[in-house]
C-alpha cells in the first residue's frame, strides 16, 4: 500500500518526469499489475524512469532500455534494437518421444547446429544468428526422416537472455 500511495502522491502534480526505484518489489502479482498499469497509462504524458531486476516488467512497459554493468551503460536502445544487435534467435522443436529427439540429432545436417543447442528429454532448442537458415535445414531434415514434431516455434529473444549475454 505504501508503494501505491507513494506513486499516487507523485502523480498528483502531473510531473513531466517520474523516477521509480524498484516500484514493484515486494508486491503480490495483483499489486505489480496495478503499478505497471498505472506506469503504462502515464507514459504518454510523463517520462517514467525506473530501475528494476524484474526484466519481464521492463519488457512489458518500457520503450527504451539501458542495461547497466559495473556502473556503466553496457547497452541501450529500444527492445527491438537491442534484441536485434545482441541476441541469437532460437527454434524450439518438441517431439512426443525422446527417441525422436535422438533420431533428429543423429542427422548429419543437424550435427553442426548442436554445439549451441539446449535439450531436454523431448525438446531441442537450436540457437543461431540466421533463424531462416536453421528453419530450412530443420524442415529439410524433417521431410527426409519423416519425423513430425508436436511443436515447432521460433522463440523471441528475452531481455533476460540479453542481460546475461551482456554481463557475462
Amino acid at each position: 500500500m505504501k508503494q501505491r500511495l507513494g506513486i499516487a502522491q507523485a502523480l498528483l502534480s502531473h510531473p513531466k518526469l517520474l523516477i521509480c526505484d524498484e516500484p514493484t518489489s515486494a508486491l503480490d502479482p495483483v499489486g505489480r499489475k496495478e503499478i505497471l498499469d498505472i506506469l503504462q497509462k502515464i507514459k504518454g504524458t510523463t517520462t517514467v524512469v525506473f530501475s528494476t531486476h524484474i526484466l519481464s516488467d521492463v519488457e512489458r512497459i518500457c520503450d527504451r532500455v539501458a542495461v547497466l554493468h559495473n556502473g556503466n551503460i553496457a547497452v541501450s536502445g529500444t527492445l527491438s534494437e537491442i534484441k536485434t544487435m545482441h541476441v541469437k534467435d532460437s527454434l524450439l522443436l518438441e517431439f512426443s518421444q525422446n527417441a525422436e529427439v535422438s533420431q533428429f540429432k543423429n542427422c548429419a545436417k543437424i550435427k553442426p547446429l548442436l554445439p549451441h543447442a539446449e535439450e531436454s528429454e523431448t525438446e531441442i532448442i537450436l540457437h543461431g544468428v540466421d533463424i531462416g537458415h536453421i528453419q530450412r535445414i530443420v524442415i529439410s531434415v524433417l521431410a527426409e526422416t519423416g519425423l513430425c514434431p508436436s511443436k515447432m516455434e521460433i522463440m523471441e529473444p528475452s531481455l533476460e537472455n540479453l542481460f546475461l549475454e551482456v554481463v557475462m
